[in-house]
């Protein structure tokens, strides 16, 4: 190879190399300013898991809240029904508990249906009430 060739080679070879050195710039560049939305990023799923994890604690302790005044309420209600069947026992001898029961229209546990209960449901063959058959349109027309 002569000088003109070498020098021609060395000067493709030199700008090959800035070619590359301002390609390798810009990445890093790049990679610099997305480095900033990347931590933002990180940041922020961060607290989102933190506000996640305080939620599910909430509802932890809401559940838990609400267990509790489910018991008490239980309680509650079997001290009711106590308290009423003694009346209804009572009103049977005592005329004051029979005013009671009348003025506030307490019924025994036979005559009035738990709002609980689910409704029995009426056998076909000795229901009162009679399905009646939708009407058929006139054959051929």
């Amino acid at each position: 190879m002569n000088d003109i060739e070498d020098k021609g080679v060395a000067i493709t070879l030199g700008v090959l190399a800035m070619a590359g050195a301002v390609l390798v710039g810009a990445q890093l560049r790049w990679v610099s300013s997305e480095k900033g939305i990347v931590e933002r990023q990180l940041s922020m799923l961060a607290d989102r898991s933190t506000a996640a994890k305080n939620a599910r604690k909430q509802v932890e302790d809401v559940l838990q809240q609400r267990e509790e005044q489910i018991k008490r309420a239980g309680e509650t209600e079997a001290k009711y029904a106590a308290l009423l069947s003694d009346l209804l026992e009572l009103s049977k001898t005592d005329l004051d508990a029979q005013q009671i029961t009348q003025k506030w229209k307490i019924q025994g546990a036979a005559a009035a249906p738990s709002a609980v209960a689910a409704p029995k449901p009426v056998p076909a063959e000795t229901g009162t009430r009679q399905e009646k058959a939708p009407a058929k349109p006139p054959a051929g027309r």
